[in-house]
């Protein structure tokens, strides 16, 4: 089973729907596949799922997206040229042992023109640190606002077939 991640809990977020279409992308290939958006997270969470302390609630999300996925997608905003505060908690309170040993693919997504290249190299190291394995194609999505429509929503030709190049890869690795 794999799980993307949607790194901020944004409402409405342009990772959230890339989220949609790389799950679309993997649930088409016949991988089983679930989506864990950070805006479904307790709205308290850091403060009680802090320094080993675990909510009912969280260890639920821990048990449902986290435990049980062999390879992760992670799909994160550049915020201030690295990655949302509030992955980084995620991080902290699901602590490193549900993700050692697991694969993990990243996606960065930007309206500016780094694609949050920064903020993947630097998640990088601390993925490496907690023992998961980074698959070595990132996706780097520049512009993003360029890639909607008039409504708001994402996709065309150039960002599927990025994405599907990664997912492809991702499965053999």
């Amino acid at each position: 089973m794999y799980t993307i991640i949607s790194a901020t809990h944004r409402p409405g977020s342009n990772s959230l729907k890339v989220a949609h279409i790389y799950l679309q992308i993997l649930q088409d290939q016949g991988i089983e596949v679930k989506l864990l958006s950070l805006t479904d997270l307790p709205h308290d969470f850091i403060f009680t799922n802090s320094f080993g302390a675990r909510t009912e609630r969280f260890q639920q999300i821990v048990d449902l997206y986290i435990t049980p996925a062999r390879k992760f997608i992670l799909v994160a905003p550049e915020y201030n040229g690295g990655m949302p505060g509030i992955f980084n908690a995620f991080l902290d309170a699901v602590t490193p042992e549900p993700f050692r040993g697991k694969k993990v693919a990243m996606v960065g997504v930007a309206a500016g023109r780094g694609g949050n290249a920064r903020g993947m190299d630097h998640q990088t190291n601390c993925f490496h640190y907690m023992g998961v394995n980074v698959y070595h194609q990132f996706v780097t999505l520049s512009q993003i606002l360029s890639m909607g429509n008039k409504h708001g929503e994402l996709g065309g030709e150039v960002l599927v077939d990025l994405l599907t190049k990664q997912a492809l890869g991702f499965m053999a690795y």
